[in-house]
């Protein structure tokens, strides 16, 4: 066994046991200092802490496993509940072919999201019919005024003021609109006419234009003043205005009557009866 170099180790085979040999020379004798330690004693430290490095990690993956059970466990609980409830209450079918529970309630939210959007759009769409209901129940006083203010942001009716009043507009003649004296055409006449009325008035009052019958409207008018003579003078201005422009624009003959102004939207069905009476 050739020791070359000043310093260094080398592995052989000594009296039968595989050792390591490690030597060193000296600088002042020249000696060689020689060390041999077999290579059992060398590994068996190293094996001990493989072996303890092999305990640690299995003892820390069982404690992750253990962890990572019990998290999913807590977090996929209520995941659990959502999918019990949307199944009790959501009538979806063919839930056997979504891969997943994630799947299912995106898929589920999907539809309802749908759904909502289908409603809401359907409300909007019906809005302006229900408001004409609503004032239409009004001018009978079928309505009370709790039931206006729980509606009334929904269906974007304001009131500025206590006062209130009807005028009613009789259609005598179609004129420009009325060829065959059919359903559509009455419908586009009475439309062109509540929409002059609407866009004279909405400059000075707030005006809610309601179907009566074929020929027939009433305007409820709600002041955004509480002086009765400016109310009045407003009134007639709108009134005086408005017909001008629908006969001269498309020659429809209109009559129109002009219930007394009444505080408080209550008694609004008295300013109608008042004016049909006329």
């Amino acid at each position: 066994m050739g020791l070359l170099g000043r310093y260094g180790s080398i592995k052989g085979d000594i009296n039968g046991t595989e050792s390591v040999v490690a030597y060193t020379t000296s600088y002042v004798t020249d000696w060689k200092y020689i060390s041999v330690i077999p290579t059992s004693v060398i590994l068996s430290k190293v094996d001990y802490i493989k072996n303890i490095t092999i305990g640690l990690t299995a003892v820390l993956l069982i404690i992750g496993l253990i962890l990572a059970y019990f998290f999913a466990y807590v977090n996929y609980d209520p995941i659990k509940q959502l999918l019990h409830w949307i199944k009790d209450h959501i009538s979806i079918t063919g839930n056997d072919k979504y891969g997943n529970e994630f799947e299912f309630i995106r898929l589920t939210l999907s539809n309802t999201y749908d759904e909502s959007k289908k409603i809401k759009s359907e409300l909007l769409r019906q809005k302006p019919i229900l408001k004409a209901n609503i004032m239409y129940r009004l001018l009978k006083g079928s309505i009370e005024n709790r039931d206006i203010d729980e509606l009334k942001d929904y269906l974007d009716i304001s009131f500025d003021s206590d006062y209130f009043a009807v005028v009613i507009y009789q259609i005598n003649h179609g004129g420009k609109l009325i060829k065959e004296g059919n359903a559509k055409e009455w419908v586009l006449t009475r439309f062109t006419v509540s929409k002059i009325i609407d866009e004279v008035a909405d400059k000075y009052v707030n005006s809610f234009v309601v179907e009566l019958d074929k020929d027939k409207l009433a305007e409820i008018v709600n002041f955004r003043v509480d002086d009765i003579d400016e109310c009045k003078k407003e009134l007639l201005d709108i009134i005086a205005f408005s017909k001008d422009f629908i006969e001269r624009h498309y020659e429809i003959l209109l009559s129109v009557g002009v219930g007394r102004i009444y505080k408080t939207s209550g008694v609004m069905s008295s300013s109608i009866f008042w004016n049909l009476e006329k």
